[in-house]
Parts: structure tokens; sequence; C-alpha cells
């Protein structure tokens, strides 16, 4: 995204009215702005039909003023000519509204499908025990599994763990295999709001592999 900021905005009113578990409601195109999506199963083309989940492509005149001298990132993010791949999955809703819904590098791989990691974390986060979780994928590409990495809250205190899965399981939306709560999750190091799910995955994958 940072190669092409500003590209939506939104107000308010329009964040407490899509309280949801549907990811993070980042509102319409700003003017000059074209945001497409190109679908998971089809990455090749690009739609703006609604609640298609996919990696989110855009189109400004402002995108990647000093940028281009970035060999890789340049080739990796242009397969669209005259559009940036933004490396960010979500949709677009009904009114034309862009909703993230994580990177493309934290999509989670199962026999099933594919999970996005946001929506999922917004249900566990809805829980009174839950203070912020993290949702990561444990084993390989395709044939992975959830797994909920979770700070608790004070009213977390008397309520057995069992009795949290049970709840974790019940709204998450997605079979979890396993729930392990932590004193904290790591942030990425440029931005210290967005959670490191690669280093949170790669814990949980050891973690859960019997080594400590």
């Amino acid at each position: 995204m940072t190669e092409a900021l500003p590209l939506s905005e939104t107000d308010l009113e329009g964040i407490l009215k899509s309280q949801s578990d549907q990811g993070v409601l980042v509102g319409k195109g700003i003017p000059g702005v074209d945001i497409c999506i190109a679908p998971w199963n089809e990455p090749d083309q690009l739609t703006t039909d609604p609640e298609v989940m996919g990696e989110i492509i855009v189109r400004a005149p402002h995108m990647k003023n000093s940028y281009d001298n970035l060999e890789f990132t340049e080739r990796s993010s242009s397969r669209f000519v005259g559009w940036h791949c933004t490396g960010d999955v979500g949709h677009l809703d009904a009114e034309g509204s862009l909703w993230i819904e994580g990177r493309k590098s934290h999509v989670i791989s199962t026999s099933q499908g594919v999970i996005t990691p946001v929506p999922v974390e917004q249900r566990i986060e809805s829980l009174p025990f839950v203070r912020q979780a993290a949702c990561v994928g444990i084993g390989p590409l395709g044939g992975a599994v959830v797994a909920i990495v979770y700070i608790e809250t004070a009213e977390a205190k008397g309520i057995a763990q069992i009795l949290q899965e049970d709840e974790m399981r019940a709204i998450a939306g997605v079979p979890l295999a396993a729930m392990l709560p932590v004193k904290s999750l790591p942030t990425d190091i440029r931005h210290n709001a967005k959670l490191n799910r690669e280093e949170i995955a790669e814990w949980a994958n050891v973690k859960l592999a019997g080594n400590r």
C-alpha cells in the first residue's frame, strides 16, 4: 500500500455503521484512484464485483512516486500494466467500498480453501477475555490448519482454558486447531500497530511441534 497512498477515504459515520467481522473498512477510492481485485482463484484477472476476495490492485497518478528505482519491488508489483499490486488482500462491497483482510503473505491455505486472518481475528477479539489475537497457519501450504495466538484481558482470570477455547471455536467461523495464550505479540518493526504474523506463525509451529 505504501507505494500508492493515499488511496481511499471514509468517515466516522461509515466506520460506526460498518462494525462487522469482514475486515477493516477503508472506504471508497479518492478522485483519480481506481481500485480492483485480482480474485484469489483467478489472479490474472481484475474485477470490481462485490464480495470477491483477492489481492488489491490500484491505479493512481501519484503511485510509485520515487519507487520505480527499486527493481524487485517494481517487477513484482507490476504484473498488470499501469496498475500496482499492493500485496494486501480484501474485497469491495456492494457500494464500492474497500475492506482490508490482511497481507497476501498471511493468507492461510487449508485443504478446504483459503482463510484471511483479519476477519477471524475480529471475531476472536470480540470476546471479553481476549485483548488481541493473531490468526496464523500451522503446517504446509494447501494443508495448513488455523491457530489463534492471543493476549488475555484481566477478565480472563477465573475462566478455565477449556472454556475459553470452546468460546473461540464457537465464534471463529473457521475450524481452529490450537489456541495459544501469550503475554505479548510481536509487531512489524516499521509499523508498531501491525502484527508480525510471520514471526507469530513460526513461533506457533515450533510450540506445537513440542519444542520450548
